[in-house]
């Protein structure tokens, strides 16, 4: 089974101030000894691109999208050539939905079963979450969607079969795919998760929370 991974990586990082997704995701005293530091964009893709149930990888990036992330982005290319297939979207400003419309191109062209839709600002986001949500998938593939969630309602990642691309391709705004999870017509899957695994590093405030919980769970 054919699966590609959306990571939408193309926000503005208002709220943070400057860019987020190169920032480390925790400090040097606080890392342990024997591993690099990750950014925060970096180990979202570092979980997909590492997990053998994803064939390929489609980060959606921006013309704003700043020196660092797009140099961290070329260097996971590097890595892995054939597996990342980045996308930049001269739209992004407008919504989620451009980005998710300009990543689907490119994901149609990889001729996948299904695409997983994640953001690149959650890094608590694990490997042995999408290989659950995938392996539900593999035994519901007739399923409409399959979506993780928290005591708030669906949030990525999600799971798209080939048969809902159209409607991905038909959203419009800033909601990004909430349209589709309120139409009572599509069967789903709903896997719910702790919060903490859907934290996004949107703020200091966020990303300071989310370096606590490391430091915590090490």
């Amino acid at each position: 089974m054919n699966i590609t991974a959306l990571v939408l990586t193309a926000g503005k990082s208002s709220r943070m101030g400057n860019d987020k997704l190169s920032r480390p995701l925790y400090s040097a005293d606080s890392a342990p000894v024997s591993e690099p530091l990750p950014t925060i964009g970096g180990k979202v893709l570092s979980t997909v691109l590492t997990n053998p149930q994803i064939q390929h990888v489609v980060p959606v990036t921006a013309p704003y999208s700043s020196l660092e992330w797009q140099q961290e982005i070329q260097a996971w290319t590097d890595q892995y050539p054939s597996k990342m297939q980045p996308v930049v979207c001269e739209q992004a400003h407008l919504g989620m939905s451009y980005s998710i419309r300009c990543g689907m191109k490119q994901v149609r062209l990889s001729q996948a079963d299904a695409v997983l839709i994640l953001l690149g600002d959650q890094p608590l986001i694990t490997s042995t979450m999408l290989t659950e949500l995938i392996t539900i998938y593999q035994y519901q593939p007739d399923v409409d969607y399959i979506a993780s969630a928290d005591h708030e309602g669906i949030k990525p990642p999600v799971i798209f079969p080939a048969h809902m691309w159209t409607y991905l391709e038909q959203l419009q705004g800033d909601q990004g795919a909430r349209k589709v999870f309120m139409n009572p017509d599509f069967y789903s899957n709903i896997v719910k998760y702790p919060d903490h695994f859907f934290w996004d590093a949107d703020t200091p405030e966020a990303l300071a929370q989310i370096q606590h919980y490391i430091r915590s769970a090490t």
